[in-house]
């Protein structure tokens, strides 16, 4: 049995659909994909969907940010109860959260000089979480910087 527990969709900050996730997982032979999407579950319906047939079992998951200690904190849960209202109802606040921290930093770098507006982020977002990967991906499609990797390390690093 060969798997994968902390993947990303279109859903965050991954850059293939559910869909295509599941596909990519069965081409290199493994039988288990985690879905744990930053903050939000709406990729799972898409890839449980995806994978009946496929022997992929699907683990619903998610992956929160927090900080302590002064560090930020990745939590991945796994065989979540995603339909559960409380859970979906803290996760859009935790987008909510995100969303807000994302509009700083935008609005940081437009003080910083970078000709960069939210609507061009939000562009490339394609599910419920906007995350600074979008932001990097952004800054270096405008050529603001040499690529998201620089934008990362000078700009978009944690402080």
């Amino acid at each position: 049995m060969a798997g994968d527990l902390h993947t990303h969709t279109t859903a965050s900050d991954g850059t293939v659909t559910p869909q295509d996730l599941i596909k990519l997982a069965a081409d290199i032979g493994l039988t288990a994909v985690g879905i744990t999407d930053h903050d939000t579950v709406s990729g799972l319906p898409d890839a449980l969907k995806a994978s009946s047939g496929t022997g992929i079992e699907v683990v619903p998951g998610v992956e929160l940010s927090t900080v302590w200690n002064d560090k930020e904190i990745h939590i991945l849960g796994y065989y979540i109860d995603w339909h559960n209202d409380q859970l979906v109802s803290f996760l859009e606040n935790m987008r909510q959260e995100r969303r807000r921290r994302n509009y700083q930093m935008i609005g940081r770098l437009q003080e910083l000089g970078y000709d960069l507006s939210v609507a061009e982020v939000e562009e490339r977002v394609a599910g419920e979480s906007m995350g600074r990967p979008h932001i990097a991906a952004a800054l270096a499609q405008k050529g603001l910087v040499p690529s998201a990797e620089e934008a990362f390390n000078k700009l978009l690093s944690r402080g």
